[in-house]
């Protein structure tokens, strides 16, 4: 096996000066397309505000250490066109809390 170099960056500090300066070039720009980024997840939160509704059988549980198994909420959906193209609205936020909550077992554990 053959081990490659990773090559020492010696201008790393006159790179950093170049993404300062491009940062300062383009404040405008860059406060835009963080402004669009948070319309983008309001509109998609708000989209999966509704569709979370909808009535359906899941059988995906947690198991809590003391508690036993809790069914799990419905984390998104996905949509499929005739092409076989993809969407999917997914709320991962409960996953995660309960993912980094040490009273939930995690799935090597069970």
């Amino acid at each position: 096996m053959v081990k490659s170099k990773v090559p020492q960056n010696r201008n790393f500090e006159k790179n950093l000066n170049t993404y300062y300066e491009f940062i300062d070039n383009n404040k405008e720009l860059i406060y835009d397309m963080v402004a669009c980024l948070n319309k983008a997840v309001d509109i998609k939160m708000n989209l999966w505000g509704g569709l979370k509704q909808a009535k359906q059988d899941y059988s995906t549980f947690y198991k809590h250490r003391e508690q036993g198994y809790i069914p799990a909420s419905m984390e998104g959906v996905a949509y499929s066109d005739a092409d076989g193209n993809i969407v999917k609205i997914v709320d991962r936020s409960s996953f995660s809390n309960v993912n980094r909550d040490s009273n939930y077992m995690s799935g090597f554990e069970h």
